[in-house]
């Protein structure tokens, strides 16, 4: 009898387990207004024409990620309408695609919204739709993409440079940088263009006004600008993306330092120390002076030096932590050695703390600006 209760009660379960099955299977999409958001900074509440946005459905999306590509079926396509038999429809019009996976979808806004009013949104899978949710339509909704997709702290951004702004490595006063955002409400390449002008863009930082040199969208809006002169300058200045009316979140911010290049003097020669800042700040360089590494690696944490002249008179087992120090806070630092003359222990010393040149003393002045002006070049990025 146990054993006889034991198997009807597992055949109940799986008829149980076999009915939810079935039910999950008959439900289709279903996406609320709440659930849909800017992919930047997840804020809700309205859409703009070509703006990314997320959407969180129930009941739709492939089980695994399914990203647009570039591959041999969309060579010819600069956007795909349908990804892991997911859609959405925005007034029926089938949305430009990101990705797509189960009840997370990333998808372009139409830009045919643009001058409505509202649009109606429809989450299709595996050709089951939703019922359609009613969100209005604005203007601009801009929001600028940060580092770790949280849409606060640093800006996804690079540098004139190439390289990614950080507070390693921020942008300099007066040079071109470039931040990736949405919501601007420009079109797509090749979309219809409305009746409707782009509303005007306004570029901050520090609550100061940027030239734009270049803005567009390939899908998301890149807009290179010129940091102002007199920017703040800092390790976390807001940086604001205007469109209209609207503005992005003041807590997004990019790294930012004085166009004055600095160079750290590293030595327990107080005389050899104010020859280097005599030659050094008549030339027009911020000079920083440190007896030792301790207060090196303390002034290299809280500046932004581009330069470290160290005197090798201190063990080269010392030089070389200092450096791995300094260099573990400012990435792009150069490193030129001081030394009494050339000779193979010298030179292995300077080798041992990266050194990219050595100045031998006596120090002439020509010599030393000729180094340093070779060592701070700033080279374009090379794409």
């Amino acid at each position: 009898m146990r054993d006889l209760l034991i198997s009807r009660g597992g055949v109940w379960l799986s008829l149980v387990l076999a009915a939810a099955a079935a039910a999950q299977q008959e439900t289709g999409p279903e996406l609320a207004a709440g659930n849909v958001v800017n992919a930047a900074d997840y804020r809700g509440g309205g859409v703009a024409p070509s703006e990314i946005l997320v959407l969180y459905p129930t009941n739709a999306g492939p089980p695994q990620m399914v990203p647009w590509a570039l591959d041999a079926t969309h060579m010819s396509q600069y956007s795909v309408d349908a990804l892991g038999g997911t859609r959405v429809l925005f007034d029926g019009v089938a949305a430009p695609m990101v990705y797509a996976k189960s009840g997370q979808i990333c998808a372009i806004v139409p830009y045919q919204v643009v001058g409505k009013k509202a649009t109606e949104v429809v989450v299709e899978y595996e050709g089951r739709r939703s019922p359609p949710i009613v969100l209005p339509v604005i203007g601009s909704s801009p929001a600028i993409f940060t580092l770790d997709a949280s849409g606060a702290g640093q800006a996804a951004m690079l540098n004139e440079t190439g390289c990614c702004n950080s507070v390693r490595n921020p942008a300099v006063r007066g040079t071109v940088a470039s931040f990736y955002a949405t919501g601007e409400g420009l079109p797509l390449p090749g979309a219809a263009k409305g009746r409707t002008p782009p509303l005007p863009l306004k570029v901050t930082v520090g609550g100061v006004r940027a030239q734009i040199v270049w803005a567009g969208n390939t899908g998301v809006l890149q807009v290179n600008f010129r940091v102002p002169a007199t920017a703040p300058v800092g390790d976390a200045v807001p940086l604001v993306l205007t469109v209209g009316d609207a503005h992005s979140s003041p807590a997004v911010t990019m790294a930012v330092r004085s166009a004055r290049q600095q160079v750290l003097v590293v030595t327990g020669d107080f005389a050899l120390r104010r020859q280097l800042a005599a030659i050094l700040t008549g030339a027009g360089y911020e000079v920083l002076a440190a007896q030792g590494g301790p207060q090196a690696i303390g002034l290299a944490q809280d500046h932004n030096v581009d330069l470290v002249l160290a005197d090798l008179a201190a063990p080269s087992e010392k030089g070389s932590e200092m450096m791995r120090a300094i260099r573990a806070a400012r990435l792009q630092v150069k490193t030129a050695a001081i030394a009494g003359g050339l000779s193979a222990d010298v030179l292995k010393a300077a080798d041992l703390m990266g050194a990219q040149a050595v100045l031998t003393r006596p120090l002439v002045s020509q010599a030393v600006l000729a180094r340093v002006r070779t060592l701070l070049l700033r080279r374009p990025a090379v794409y």
